[in-house]
């Protein structure tokens, strides 16, 4: 089933509205995905409503507008939404540092819009497509759940499985084939006879060698190295 998401775009410029919603409509349809896009001419008719701040997935969000700017409406979301991807549209830089505070997804200028707003939605439905998704899995020392975006990689080593996760190392006995069969929807890619790695931590891959957003490396076997190659753009492109 494709994603669900509502989308709010907040600026005070009809012109900028209106392109920013061209953009997004053009990138998002054939995604598998359904969409509802609203506009707002105001941080302040924006937070009028409460409820907009709990219903939006993702917000397009203008800095500098009169009396509401869109920094005091990015706070005013947080306070009641830690989960929306929140993406600053400006003419200036003037903010960019202020933004890690309210946990903003990216700092899009309006003259690279045409450019970026493309990936920045590729990059949030990466993310979304997965979010969430979790799985129990038979580890030495017992069961135990696990969400599938804080898996780097999995190593199979000596009829273990190794899963390299966010948090540290965790074991379990089972077979690398059968675990690629179990996640294979969820974007992990086989690169080498012992290696499964999820393709949302690759970085770039170079040399038959997987860099991935830990800085940790994982081999590509040369046999191997034109699919996985082929599979990580295509995915990329989604």
């Amino acid at each position: 089933m494709g994603l669900k998401l509502n989308i709010a775009i907040c600026d005070d410029e009809p012109y900028y509205r209106d392109q920013i919603e061209f953009l997004v409509r053009e990138y998002l349809s054939g995604k598998d995905v359904l969409f509802c896009i609203e506009q707002f001419k105001s941080g302040r008719e924006f937070c009028e409503e409460p409820e907009n701040a709990r219903r939006f997935h993702i917000i397009f969000l203008d800095i500098e507008m009169e009396g509401m700017n869109g920094m005091e409406t990015a706070y005013f979301i947080r306070e009641r939404n830690s989960e929306i991807d929140i993406v600053f549209i400006t003419v200036v830089s003037d903010y960019v540092f202020e933004g890690y505070r309210v946990n903003a997804v990216r700092y899009i200028m309006k003259n690279d819009m045409e450019k970026l707003i493309p990936e920045c939605l590729a990059d949030i439905l990466k993310r979304r497509r997965y979010h969430g998704h979790k799985m129990v899995f038979s580890f030495v020392g017992g069961e135990r759940t696990v969400f599938l975006d804080d898996i780097l990689y999995i190593e199979s080593q000596s009829h273990k499985l190794q899963f390299k996760t966010k948090e540290g190392i965790l074991v379990m006995y089972d077979r690398i084939n059968e675990m690629e069969s179990r996640l294979e929807k969820y974007c992990f890619l086989r690169c080498h006879q012992s290696f499964l790695v999820n393709m949302g931590h690759i970085e770039k891959i170079l040399n038959y060698q997987a860099y991935l957003s830990d800085g940790s490396e994982v081999p590509v076997a040369r046999p191997r190295y034109s699919e996985v190659k082929r599979d990580f753009l295509r995915y990329k492109e989604i």
